[in-house]
């Protein structure tokens, strides 16, 4: 709710220091839980293609044989 406010008196033109500094607050906690909620979507889309193996499965190694051991 002190948000709403803070907005409103802003758009009239009211600013107080402390108003401003809660203002900014909100703002960059917007952008702040954006970032972070797209980031962990993006982890959850890649973990899941993996689980489903949408990327391949890595080939098996061959086996060494003696000759390469030297």
């Amino acid at each position: 709710m002190i948000f709403e406010v803070g907005r409103l008196l802003e758009w009239f033109g009211v600013r107080a220091d402390a108003l401003g500094s809660l203002l900014l607050a909100g703002d960059i906690g917007d952008i702040a839980g954006n970032a972070l909620s797209f980031a962990g979507l993006a982890f959850l889309v890649v973990g899941l293609a993996e689980a489903a193996g949408i990327f391949g499965r890595p080939a098996p190694e061959p086996a060494r044989t003696a000759a390469e051991d030297t």
